[in-house]
């Protein structure tokens, strides 16, 4: 991992744990790391594990294009 990897990691850490607080939002990354991200507040266990697969399964977005 580089250091700007690194540094940009660390600033979505943060940037999670601020709205967390601040907001109550939960947020999810692409496990890939390809930036997406999805935030949500105030939804049911069932909705919350919809999102969370929705984040990590999205395969679109990693095939190359052509």
């Amino acid at each position: 991992m580089t250091r700007l990897s690194t540094a940009k990691a660390l600033g979505n850490r943060v940037a999670d744990a601020y709205a967390l607080i601040t907001t109550g939002m939960r947020t999810r990354r692409c496990p890939e790391n390809c930036g997406l991200m999805v935030r949500y507040r105030a939804v049911s266990d069932a909705e919350a594990k919809r999102l969370d697969a929705m984040a990590a399964d999205h395969d679109g977005r990693h095939q190359s294009r052509i």
